[in-house]
């Protein structure tokens, strides 16, 4: 467990955690000499029987940058108020930049009490009552206490040792994310480095990878908490030793996890604004996640063009850095000139589509996705809505393969995984109709065979070979060789075309049937003015066209096609003399098998791969 302090410059933080652990957090130069924290500062200790850490930030408004660096959503927070001050600008900045952080537990702690009369001390409990009115805090007790008389410490310690107790398990199974707040070179050792682990688990030797590079490394050695360990859980305090890793590539802003994972710079949240002045539209901004600084245009979604104090909207960062963010992290937005928090949010989805900002539907949808603020939750919703990307959905919420199947497992009993994509029975039956029906408004009986994407344009890509299969086989439409038709049962003949066929039908019957410009030649026609009704006739499964002017009546093809299925691997002699024919037609007619996707040629060899049902 990790305590984060928070509170106004000279309000008694670094004196206080000196007072409980009995280490000295500031250990710049410049802090010891001028008495003011400016980085951040660790220190441990045990209580209630476990190692607990202390991150010790800046109070002073012009590091809050560095403060924001050491606080995460799993930490204890510990609220610090002078007793002769009371609250202060700063007190209220870090208090809301707790609660825009996620942290949901915490104590407030009065120092300074030897310095206060008791209306000074009753005035600044009065204050911190009315701050912390409505936030996590509302119902802490406010503990006093004096880092210069001890008074008050042990009470404290036995709080802070009580809300440890208290704190709830945080799951590791999921993929181990560090974002790195510092780094220094040992003698040695090489490049160390840490962090508070915000999610997942490290052991000795395990494989990283650092960001941004996606460079590999490995886990030399690790110390948890200010000790030497061999495994690090969610929410401790580590200090890394890394191979191969130079300390110019590792710093802060930089981040370890277990798996790759997705880098981003555009990103949607769900955005909360505090400060009094808008928000508007296009305004650059400084962008906080973890301990990744980025500057940002924050594109107002909803639509006012301005976010007033106290709304809530959807904005998109456009990011100069990309950020390893994913749903559900939190970021902070800071004025241009870093002199004021503007307020923050979470993280709903990558924006890496290439629609229009603020179209309707793209909106409506991360609106959706913003009132799910978990995976199970949130793929559960996105199912009933439609196939959900698997692959994107991991991505978004950056889930391990292992954490992704548990979930779908436990959240999808109706659901299916095809080509990546998950899909309840009832989405693909619907599909399936929607492709049917679209294919019947552009089908006619007597027109050109259709290609797929003609009538499955608006279904996910990954769920088009399935539903093609499903209606092959249900006998919806049929199959040819450039593209899909209707079932040709019942099929209607125009005049002109059983005229034709009648005219043809006598010299296809001939061994060998002649070409088609030699029947044009017999019966005396035109062959390039034949060649609509010709086509007209394939499609109705009336004749096999083929190229080299040459047809053959259906049943004789299907006849050949299973010659070839009992030879089963041949050469085009072994068909030539099986059936009879002369080199050039038996290679025309070969070449159609291949085609369609019957034969298939390897060399001087062909080989049967289809089922008789795709030459019909």
């Amino acid at each position: 467990m990790i305590i984060a302090l928070a509170g106004h410059v000279d309000h008694g933080k670094t004196s206080l955690v000196r007072a409980l652990t009995g280490i000295e957090t500031d250990r710049l130069k410049e802090e010891q000499e001028r008495g003011l924290t400016i980085d951040l500062g660790f220190a441990y200790c045990d209580l209630g029987g476990q190692r607990v850490g202390f991150v010790d930030v800046p109070g002073h408004h012009r590091f809050v940058h560095n403060m924001l660096a050491g606080i995460a959503p799993s930490q204890l927070a510990l609220l610090v108020v002078a007793a002769d001050d009371g609250v202060m600008p700063q007190t209220r900045e870090h208090l809301r930049i707790l609660k825009l952080l996620g942290i949901t537990r915490g104590l407030v702690a009065l120092t300074k009490v030897d310095r206060a009369n008791a209306s000074q001390q009753q005035q600044a409990s009065d204050g911190i009552r009315a701050l912390t009115a409505g936030t996590f805090l509302e119902a802490s007790p406010v503990l006093s206490v004096s880092s210069q008389s001890g008074a008050g410490i042990d009470a404290l310690r036995e709080a802070l040792a009580n809300q440890i107790a208290q704190a709830p398990q945080i799951s590791s199974a999921t993929i181990a994310r560090l974002p790195i707040d510092r780094s220094f070179s040992q003698r040695g050792s090489g490049t160390i480095v840490s962090g508070t682990l915000r999610d997942g688990t490290l052991a000795l030797e395990d494989r990283l990878w650092l960001f941004p590079g996606s460079q590999q490394t490995r886990v030399r050695s690790l110390h948890v908490n200010g000790s030497a360990a061999t495994v690090a859980r969610s929410g401790d305090r580590c200090a890394i030793n890394l191979a191969g890793i130079e300390l110019s590539q590792a710093h802060r802003g930089s981040w370890l996890t277990s798996e790759p994972m997705a880098e981003v710079q555009r990103l949607v949240i769900d955005y909360l604004q505090l400060d009094d002045r808008p928000l508007k539209h296009w305004s650059q901004v400084h962008a906080y996640h973890a301990t990744t600084h980025a500057i940002a245009h924050a594109a107002v979604l909803d639509a006012t063009r301005a976010i007033a104090s106290g709304e809530q909207a959807l904005i998109q960062l456009e990011l100069n850095t990309p950020l390893l963010a994913r749903a559900g992290d939190r970021i902070i937005l800071r004025d241009h000139g870093q002199d004021r928090t503007l307020g923050g949010g979470t993280v709903v989805d990558h924006a890496e589509d290439q629609a229009r900002r603020r179209e309707l539907q793209r909106v409506t949808r991360f609106r959706d996705r913003a009132t799910h603020p978990d995976p199970s939750t949130a793929f559960v919703r996105e199912l009933e809505q439609g196939p959900v990307d698997a692959e994107r959905f991991q991505a978004r919420w950056g889930l391990c393969r292992t954490e992704l199947e548990s979930l779908t497992e436990s959240a999808a009993a109706d659901a299916q995984e095809l080509n990546g994509w998950w899909v309840t029975t009832k989405q693909l039956k619907a599909h399936q109709q929607q492709a049917l029906r679209r294919f019947n408004e552009q089908s006619r009986s007597d027109a050109r065979p259709l290609a797929a994407e003609a009538f499955l344009s608006d279904t996910p890509t990954a769920l088009r070979a399935p539903i093609l299969k499903a209606l092959l086989k249900a006998g919806a439409i049929e199959v040819r060789s450039n593209g899909y038709v209707r079932p040709q049962e019942g099929v209607t003949l125009t005049p002109a075309e059983t005229k034709l066929l009648n005219q043809l039908t006598p010299h296809l019957k001939e061994t060998p049937p002649p070409s088609l410009g030699d029947i044009a030649k017999r019966e005396r026609l035109t062959l390039d003015r034949l060649k609509p009704t010709l086509k007209a006739l394939a499609g109705k499964k009336q004749l096999v066209l083929m190229e080299n002017n040459r047809a053959l009546l259906p049943e004789d093809f299907q006849r050949l096609a299973t010659l070839a299925t009992s030879l089963g691997t041949f050469t085009v002699k072994a068909f030539r003399d099986a059936s009879g024919l002369g080199r050039n037609l038996v290679i025309t007619i070969l070449e159609t098998m291949d085609a369609r996707g019957f034969t298939r040629r390897n060399g001087d060899e062909r080989t049967v791969v289809g089922s008789l049902d795709r030459l019909r």
